[in-house]
């Protein structure tokens, strides 16, 4: 009893295909890239406020939180419909409003040049102010360890 193998019935396996593992690198290093591109990316963050024009001495008036207070003091210009205006604060005073009377609001007073479409009495601006420029890595970073100082 003479058994023999017939080597033609069994293929050999070829365990590794070089076309796919390229592919998947090609893939990977690809998508390594363009998560290093969005994580050096750089993102502006506004406040969103309104404010009233008061037309005898070109100033807005703005009402804002504690928290907002800074982000309106410590910069210099805002937005108002895509166009940069350079302002001054020229006074901050505390309120209370009557309809909410355990929450503190400032009155801000700015002074500010605007175009004439703006100058109506009492008129109501919507602007924004770019208060902060962070990168998404550095905001990343900032939500898992916490903001420090």
């Amino acid at each position: 009893m003479n058994d023999v193998i017939d080597i033609k019935n069994y293929k050999s396996f070829n365990l590794i295909n070089f076309k796919k593992i390229y592919s998947f690198t090609t893939i990977i290093l690809f998508l390594l890239i363009c998560l290093f591109v969005v994580l050096l990316s750089y993102f502006d963050f506004h406040l969103y406020t309104k404010a009233t024009y008061i037309k005898e001495n070109d100033t807005l008036k703005i009402l804002c939180s504690e928290d907002d207070l800074s982000k309106i003091t410590d910069n210099d210009t805002l937005l108002i419909n895509d166009k940069e205006y350079e302002y001054k604060v020229r006074s901050i005073d505390k309120k209370i409003l009557e309809s909410v009377p355990l929450q503190q609001y400032n009155e801000i007073l700015i002074s500010l040049k605007l175009d004439e479409k703006y100058k109506l009495e009492n008129n109501s601006i919507d602007l924004k102010i770019k208060y902060d420029h962070k990168q998404l890595f550095e905001i990343i970073k900032n939500f898992i360890l916490g903001k420090g100082k």
